[in-house]
């Protein structure tokens, strides 16, 4: 059985030949390794070429909503985001700084089936099991995919970089993929090869390097979130009510706060516009601290104080990008590569 080396580094069946496929698919992360489960499940032959099949240290994509959930039962995989160490969410708190009180949310107890039941004017009684969330370290989450994905025997997986988009210019048809694979040291320069498929699904995520290739328009930078990492005794988190994420409807924007672990609770500060106040100088700490900070909860000031001091205090851009149709035919962008928006939306 596949499994992630103390380096982190996910155990290697990497093909050094370019197989025939049905399906290439760009991108190894949430979407794209699942995306080659449920087609190779369908008898598809997949060949999946990743950047960097490392363990990716980030903080997007760890809180699972339900139907999150339903998908990867769908196709088998609910296992990687259920482990001992992940956390069950119930719903979410919403708590506002100028009037004192929170509401809670929880998700329904059923599925939603129509608008009405998805708007919460009926009532959901279809049978099915109440629905939850998971909170994880996303990194960790991913690798697990991973591997079931290279256990898959109409999977090839193909560490390295695509370069560009082949395609026929007389049809406007995608052909297939022009890469490189990764190189063993920093001195090599690996040659260009090429694999074709009738289809090309690219799904390499928020710093897409073919989405210009399908499209004109670019992303557009609407904040930034700040992300802190509490950490606490197992299931001692300290925050206003456990297993429920909490939006804090906080001056001049949101915050978000989550477990992630049975020791880790993550803290999403939203910061408006495209500048983030200078680390090296620092005025993020100093924002933290002492304009921030107030505005957390009393039950989790403390230990978010702790850890903007112990860092490391990272950042990301929240960016949008409306969906459009691709210049051609015959590929599918998926993804954060296919559109975006602020992640609490």
């Amino acid at each position: 059985m596949w499994s992630v080396s103390p380096s982190r580094r996910i155990a290697t069946k990497y093909s050094h030949e370019t197989p025939d496929a049905d399906v290439i698919i760009v991108g190894a992360g949430t979407t794209g390794a699942s995306m080659a489960m449920g087609l190779a499940k369908q008898g598809k032959k997949v060949l999946v070429i990743e950047k960097c099949m490392d363990y990716q240290d980030r903080f997007v994509g760890e809180l699972m909503q339900p139907g999150g959930l339903r998908a990867l039962r769908s196709l088998g995989l609910i296992d990687c985001a259920e482990t001992e160490d992940d956390i069950k969410t119930l719903g979410y708190t919403i708590i506002s700084t100028k009037r004192k009180e929170n509401i809670m949310l929880h998700y329904p107890k059923r599925i939603p089936q129509t608008i009405a039941e998805f708007l919460g004017f009926n009532d959901t009684n279809n049978g099915t099991a109440a629905q939850y969330g998971r909170g994880f370290h996303n990194g960790a989450f991913v690798q697990r995919i991973r591997e079931r994905m290279l256990q898959e025997p109409n999977i090839t997986v193909i560490e390295g970089t695509v370069i560009k988009l082949t395609s026929n210019s007389k049809t406007n048809e995608c052909t297939g993929v022009e890469f490189r694979r990764r190189a063993p040291d920093l001195d090599t320069e690996m040659p260009t090869e090429k694999a074709a498929a009738p289809l090309v699904i690219v799904a390499d995520g928020l710093w897409s390097g073919l989405r210009r290739e399908l499209s004109s328009d670019s992303p557009k930078q609407i904040s930034s979130f700040v992300a802190v990492l509490m950490t606490h005794p197992p299931n001692e988190a300290t925050v206003p009510n456990r297993n429920f994420g909490h939006v804090i409807l906080a001056n001049p924007s949101p915050i978000l706060m989550y477990q992630i672990s049975r020791t880790d609770t993550r803290v999403l500060v939203d910061v408006p516009g495209t500048k983030v106040p200078s680390s090296s100088t620092g005025a993020l700490t100093d924002h933290l601290i002492n304009f921030v900070a107030p505005q957390i909860p009393e039950e989790s000031r403390a230990a978010f104080i702790k850890a903007v001091h112990e860092g490391p205090v990272k950042s990301m851009p929240n960016r949008e990008f409306m969906t459009t149709q691709p210049t051609l035919s015959r590929v599918i962008l998926l993804g954060d590569s296919f559109n975006m928006r602020h992640p609490l939306t």
